[in-house]
């Protein structure tokens, strides 16, 4: 029998975040969120509920809730061990997450393959090609220092969204290519 605690050995890690006591929730292509509490060293599930083991992408948002991405089954919210689900039944076009952020608004925003999501106050506005974004395939989000939130998508170059609306960067203004797949503040 395995040791209780250690990781098991089909542990693919595919997304990561530190929350605000210092503990990793790790992201597992096939098993689920996992989490590794700070200052232990053992791995424990971080719940057995989720429509989806294949974990892309996860948030701690400001009042503690936790937002994981999946691969299929959308986005979920966790939050005092209620399980909240967004997904294509709720205004998603696309329930494959690539990637999850926290504006300066407290607004949730989700990238998929399929479009650009925002979740404000439990409803889902959905922005894509035609509203600004380069691409409608999102790789990457980040919100910056000062709250404005930054697009990177496969093909459309960067796209920052400011005042409710998108100005895009490309290779037509220095980038060097359209394709961006991670976005890091310096």
């Amino acid at each position: 029998a395995r040791p209780a605690g250690l990781p098991p050995p089909d542990l693919n890690v595919v997304s990561l975040c530190q929350t605000r006591d210092g503990s990793l929730l790790i992201g597992t292509y096939s098993l689920g969120p996992y989490r590794l509490r700070a200052g232990q060293a053992r791995i424990e599930p971080v719940s057995k509920t989720f429509q989806d083991s294949a974990i892309r992408a996860i948030l701690e948002d400001r009042e503690g809730g936790l937002w994981f991405g999946s691969h299929a089954a959308g986005l979920e919210h966790l939050k005092n061990g209620d399980l909240r689900r967004y997904d294509s039944a709720h205004g998603l076009s696309n329930n494959c997450i690539t990637a999850i952020a926290q504006d300066g608004a407290g607004d949730i925003w989700a990238g998929t393959q399929e479009g650009l999501y925002r979740i404000k106050d439990g409803e889902v506005t959905a922005y894509f090609k035609q509203d600004g974004l380069g691409a409608n395939l999102v790789n990457a989000l980040l919100v910056d220092q000062s709250g404005v939130l930054w697009v990177g998508t496969m093909g459309g170059g960067l796209a920052r969204h400011k005042d409710g609306r998108f100005a895009r960067v490309t290779s037509a203004q220095g980038l060097a290519r359209d394709e961006v797949t991670q976005i890091l503040e310096d």
